[in-house]
């Protein structure tokens, strides 16, 4: 009643339309911290989740079920290895374009924070993510051309080797 019919709730003695609207608000915004809390609670603790609620409110778990992999990109503290956890545990395919992307931005960013590089060469990015993720070359590089095309990652050409920067560090 007090979500779905807040002008039930005005019946009871005392109580006025416009107060039972506002308890039946807060309670929804309540219950989409709850349903968070109770979606996010086996991967990530409940600061990371309120993190992820205030970046998309009640619309956390239906992102999360769409693409885990957003989270790792937008959420300060939530890491690749992960979100890949979660979104296997939730039935996103291994081979899934959107798992291949964000697992080439994440060897691109670890190899900018572990080893100073700046860019990768292309074939050496292929490799690594092909490796790390369990995909076939060919996979990993239709991920970087995706990448590319929607201006996620960017690359400067040397001779006949494309070096594949973050945004950020191009």
């Amino acid at each position: 009643v007090i979500e779905n019919h807040p002008e039930w709730l005005a019946r009871v003695p005392g109580m006025s339309l416009k107060k039972a609207i506002s308890i039946s608000e807060e309670f929804k915004a309540q219950s989409g911290v709850r349903s968070a809390m109770i979606f996010f609670r086996d991967w990530f603790g409940p600061a990371i989740t309120m993190r992820i609620y205030k970046k998309w409110g009640s619309a956390a778990v239906d992102v999360a079920k769409a693409n885990p992999y957003k989270l790792c990109e937008e959420i300060v503290g939530v890491g690749f290895e992960r979100v890949d956890k979660m979104a296997g545990e939730i039935g996103i395919a291994h081979d899934s374009i959107e798992r291949i992307k964000s697992g080439v931005q994440y060897v691109i960013k670890y190899n900018e924070i572990q080893n100073g590089h700046t860019c990768l060469p292309r074939g050496k990015l292929v490799d690594s993510c092909a490796r790390l993720l369990g995909v076939s070359s060919e996979r990993a590089d239709e991920a970087i051309s995706a990448l590319l095309k929607d201006g996620s990652v960017k690359y400067v050409r040397v001779d006949d080797e494309q070096y594949i920067y973050s945004k950020r560090s191009y």
